[in-house]
């Protein structure tokens, strides 16, 4: 089950809970540890692959192009605190990808550390 970590913001464990277990948590709190900006030169749009930590386990999210202005405002940067208030989960090829609809950003200072000690998540099967 997860809950939230009152002293750090964080979800505990929702990162396993949501890629391997498969539950539906709601409004989780993660933190931002990595922002990596993809390009569709084509299409002119930005996307961003972002690795989301629990303060357990990080694993790979997409925010998608329509909330890329609050990677372009620094609103969302690498140590941010966010609320993901709509996701979904897409499987590709076996592997459950986290889509984010929607967020808050709770906390943003690119001074902030990265909370607990993550471990990659491993096991991702659908």
């Amino acid at each position: 089950m997860s809950k939230v970590f009152e002293d750090l913001d964080l979800t505990e464990n929702c990162i396993n809970d949501i890629f391997v277990d498969g539950k539906e948590i709601h409004d989780p709190v993660v933190q931002v540890l990595e922002i990596i900006i993809l390009n569709k030169k084509k299409k002119k749009i930005n996307t961003c692959k972002l690795s989301i930590s629990d303060g357990t386990h990080y694993y790979v999210a997409f925010l998608t192009s329509i909330n890329y202005n609050l990677i372009e405002n620094y609103s969302i940067c690498k140590g941010s605190i966010i609320k993901l208030t709509d996701y979904i989960i897409n499987v590709l090829n076996g592997r459950r990808l986290l889509i984010i609809l929607s967020c808050k950003v709770l906390r943003t200072d690119d001074e902030i550390l990265t909370i607990g000690d993550p471990i990659q998540l491993e096991n991702n099967n659908n």
